[in-house]
């Protein structure tokens, strides 16, 4: 019952290795994923694709408002619409 045989021992090793090179994929795609934001980051289109930055005010620190229709914060100085036809903000 609790002998060694050459099937359970192949099975550990085989489960072991699996492991193994499951955990080093996981890493290598977390680090391709860092490895593509830093790179976004660094031409200045920052991890929000789409997102338009104001080149003057990179790195400073705004206030931001809560929109009372939808809940999302905007800018302060130049507030956006969200979208909905209610937006405070058009």
């Amino acid at each position: 019952m609790f002998g060694f045989s050459l099937t359970k021992l192949i099975f550990t090793v085989l489960a072991a290795m699996a492991v193994w090179y499951g955990f080093k994929l996981f890493i290598r795609i977390q680090e391709m994923r860092e490895d593509k934001i830093r790179a976004s980051v660094r031409s200045g289109g920052g991890p929000v694709s789409g997102a338009k930055r104001d080149k003057s005010s990179a790195g400073k620190i705004k206030d931001m408002v809560n929109c009372k229709v939808c809940d999302a914060y905007v800018i302060a100085d130049s507030p956006a619409s969200c979208g909905r036809d209610d937006c405070p903000y058009a």
